[in-house]
């Protein structure tokens, strides 16, 4: 009725735990509107400030379920108003949006409580809802499930940057006050079996690109501190240019190639493999898929690239015909009105 307000229960898919839609093949669509409506509140919003490379782990699901549940709530339990003009607008509800902010303050506090010395600026900002922290401002749908996107990407980050954390502190307090973080070589090592047709592989990049960070071909290489970057993506694109005739990027003169200097890419933290595995736990036809990850800081430690093997058109038998790189870098960029994914490597020398 117009000019009424009611309060409603929402169960929109995309403001779910991602966790319950990701690996399930049932929910495409709700996964493509999801990484839709995270992109744009992450261009909108710009929170939060510093996307951390993965997603809650079970055991910090366990450990911060209390803080979890009311950020459900949040997201299901709102304000409905249909204007006079039939115009349907939601809100959160403040009194449970004061009560998720106290605890994560308090689980923030629970963090300064055992490292007193803690500079506060290596924790991320208490996370705010919409643009402007207005929790009575009233939203369309479309916006409603952009700016609650958002706030549940913020929380998650909030409370996986206190979790890692604690773990990077060594602390021996109480285990029920702090969650485990995996070990990269099992829980948080992405891999397992598809059910796909057998083929040759693909590989494809991250769905998110690392934000806010330098787009220049040549600020990204001082970042990563590789000043051949330009000189090879430049030798790339001459590659390209010349009839789609590929030759070894290490014979084509520099001055022959084009200016790259205004170029801008976009990296990317991850790729996903997807290969023919049938000794390794695979799908019905021999399908496994694996994430290899180019990253600087690793769950805020060390840094991870990892390495891989690539084929040849060697006929040598077993692994005699495949090489072995390391990747230090995932990204892509626009040439021509096409896009190019690309991977900066080194190669290992073989012996023989």
């Amino acid at each position: 009725m117009p000019g009424s307000y009611n309060r409603v229960k929402l169960r929109i898919p995309s403001l779910q735990p991602p966790f319950t839609f990701n690996k399930d093949a049932s929910s495409q669509d709700v996964q493509k509107q999801y990484q839709e409506l995270l992109q744009l509140g992450l261009n909108a919003l710009n929170q939060p400030e510093t996307l951390l490379d993965r997603t809650m782990t079970r055991a910090e699901r366990i450990a911060y379920k209390p803080e979890l549940n009311l950020l459900d709530t949040l997201l299901t339990e709102v304000y409905q108003f249909t204007t006079t003009e039939g115009e349907v607008v939601f809100s959160i509800k403040p009194r449970i949006y004061k009560q998720l902010r106290e605890r994560l303050k308090k689980a923030e506090d629970n963090i300064f409580k055992h490292n007193p010395s803690l500079d506060p600026n290596e924790l991320p900002h208490l996370p705010a809802w919409g643009p402007y922290n207005r929790d009575l401002q009233y939203w369309n749908p479309v916006d409603f499930e952009i700016v609650g996107v958002n706030y549940r990407l913020q929380v998650e980050n909030f409370l996986i940057a206190l979790a890692d954390k604690l773990y990077s502190e060594g602390n021996d307090h109480n285990t029920k006050d702090k969650a485990p973080v995996p070990d990269i070589n099992t829980e948080g090592f992405e891999g397992d079996g598809v059910d796909e047709p057998a083929s040759m592989g693909d590989i494809k990049l991250a769905k998110r690109a690392v934000p806010r960070r330098a787009r220049n071909v040549h600020e990204v290489a001082n970042e990563i501190q590789q000043p051949q970057l330009p000189d090879r993506v430049c030798q790339y694109i001459h590659n390209y240019s010349s009839n789609h005739i590929a030759q070894s990027l290490q014979e084509i003169d520099l001055n022959d190639c084009p200016d790259v200097s205004g170029l801008r890419i976009h990296t990317y933290p991850s790729a996903r493999a997807v290969f023919f595995a049938p000794s390794d736990i695979s799908g019905v036809e021999g399908m496994r898929a694996e994430r290899i990850r180019a990253v600087g800081r690793w769950q805020g430690h060390q840094p991870w690239y990892n390495c891989v093997f690539i084929g040849t058109d060697s006929e040598e038998p077993g692994f005699r015909r495949y090489l072995v790189t390391r990747v230090f870098l995932f990204f892509a960029f626009s040439w021509g009105n096409t896009r190019h994914p690309c991977a900066l490597v080194q190669w290992f020398s073989t012996l023989t």
